[in-house]
C-alpha cells in the first residue's frame, strides 16, 4: 500500500501540532499561587500585644473565640505577604479546648495551654499539633499572629470573626 506525499504531510503536521501543544507546562510555583497582599505590621501588633496582653491570663482570656486565617508571610518569601490559600477556622473555647477546620473539615482538635518561650512571649501547646497553631502569639484586639518566621517558618495572620 502506497502512502501519498500529501497524506504523509498531513500526518506529520498533525503530529507536530499535538507535540507542541501537549508539552506546554507551567512551573509548579506558578500553579495555584496565592495572591500577594498587604504586609502585616508586626511592630505595631507586637507593641499592642505587649501593652494589652502582658500576662498569660490575659492571653488566655482574649484568645477565646473564632479566628479565620487571612494571610501568611514566610521567611523565604522576603517582604511578600500572601492571602490564605485555604479556608481555615480556629476556635478556642474556655476550658482550654480548641478545634481547627480546613475547608470545612476538622483537621485538629483537643486541649491547649500556653507555653513560655523564655523571652516574655508565649506559644500554644496543643494535644494534636497542627502547623496552623505554631509560633509566638501576638494578640491585639481582633488580630492574632502566630509568628514563626524567626525560626525559618511562616507567620500566620488571623482575624476574629
Amino acid at each position: 500500500m502506497k502512502i501519498s506525499i500529501y497524506t504523509s504531510l498531513i500526518v506529520l503536521t498533525i503530529f507536530c501540532i499535538i507535540a507542541t501543544t501537549a508539552c506546554n507546562k507551567k512551573k509548579s510555583d506558578q500553579i495555584n499561587q496565592p495572591q500577594s497582599t498587604a504586609a502585616v505590621d508586626y511592630n505595631s501588633i507586637t507593641e499592642c500585644h505587649k501593652k494589652e496582653n502582658p500576662l498569660p491570663s490575659q492571653i488566655t482570656a482574649n484568645i477565646e473565640g473564632i479566628w479565620v486565617w487571612e494571610k501568611k508571610a514566610c521567611f523565604w518569601s522576603g517582604q511578600q505577604t500572601f492571602t490564605a490559600d485555604k479556608h481555615v477556622v480556629v476556635q478556642f473555647n474556655d476550658g482550654g479546648l480548641y478545634k481547627v477546620t480546613e475547608n470545612g473539615k476538622t483537621i485538629s482538635e483537643g486541649t491547649w495551654n500556653l507555653s513560655n518561650t523564655g523571652d516574655d512571649f508565649w506559644t500554644l501547646k496543643c494535644t494534636n499539633a497542627t502547623h496552623y497553631l505554631q509560633g509566638k502569639i501576638l494578640l491585639c484586639k481582633d488580630e492574632l499572629v502566630l509568628h514563626s518566621s524567626y525560626i525559618d517558618g511562616c507567620d500566620l495572620y488571623y482575624k476574629r470573626r
